[in-house]
């Protein structure tokens, strides 16, 4: 009888001890429950709008012609406030600065940057065939990239890429537009030419393709097609929206055929 009386009291005071750390407070912020904070990482919410594009000589012991490519990105956060989180198992209620999912905090940068050859090179040796290739020829090419660089020189400049891929024409009307034949003639160019192949002006007669790409208009219109970043053909979606040199001209992908 005088053991269970001490079982009967021991899991009493096990009890209170548990209820006692159920409501034990641990201050971790200073303020009250509902404030406004700031999160040391920020919760981000809607679309990100690119707002540089840069390419320079990367840190550390690499080939030649390799590139460190880096975008920098504006996206819109979460507003935060602060709010008491309790542990289960610890029993301990703290306050914590957590998002309210609203998506009217501030804009903030953030930066990607790859490691890649520079425009116009490539590296010489071919993807090895192994198993789980993925990822080998990442480790792969990270290897050459640190120990050969990029040794192929691939075309230019965008003109003699378009002359051949059989684009002569429109690459014709470039020539009329001496701004924008500049930017395409540099090597620092970062932009992408979306241009019809001569075979699509076969029902167009002179005077039409004066109309469309000749005159006063020559210059916007052949800026339409023209994207103002690197847009690799493997991140083109059907409807996706892209921001071309030409001032409020956007350029609309109805349909990507991959061959």
């Amino acid at each position: 009888m005088k053991a269970l009386s001490l079982v009967i009291i021991l899991l009493a005071s096990l009890r209170g001890a548990r209820t006692f750390h159920q409501h034990a407070y641990v201050p971790t912020a200073t303020g009250n429950v509902g404030d406004p904070c700031t999160p040391s990482k920020p919760t981000t919410c809607g679309q990100s709008e690119l707002l540089e594009e840069t390419s320079e000589q990367p840190t550390g012991s690499f080939g030649p012609n390799v590139c460190n490519f880096s975008k920098i990105f504006q996206i819109r956060t979460t507003t935060h406030s602060l709010q008491r989180r309790c542990s289960f198992w610890s029993r301990r209620c703290r306050l914590s600065c957590v998002s309210d999912g609203n998506c009217s905090g501030p804009m903030i940068n953030f930066t990607r940057s790859r490691i890649d050859c520079c425009d116009g090179f490539a590296i010489a040796r071919v993807e090895p065939n192994w198993p789980h290739r993925h990822h080998h020829h990442q480790r792969h090419k990270k290897f050459i990239l640190r120990n050969e660089g990029c040794t192929v020189v691939l075309m230019p400049t965008v003109v003699d890429c378009l002359n051949e891929l059989n684009a002569t024409i429109f690459q014709s009307f470039i020539s009329s537009a001496p701004e924008l034949l500049e930017i395409l003639n540099s090597e620092d160019s970062r932009v992408t030419v979306f241009a019809p192949r001569d075979d699509a002006f076969a029902e167009l007669d002179a005077t039409a393709l004066v109309e469309l790409f000749g005159g006063e208009v020559a210059e916007v219109t052949l800026s339409a097609h023209v994207a103002n970043s690197t847009v690799p053909s493997a991140k083109l979606v059907n409807g996706g929206v892209l921001r071309t040199l030409a001032e409020n001209r956007f350029l609309h992908v109805t349909e990507v055929q991959r061959f």
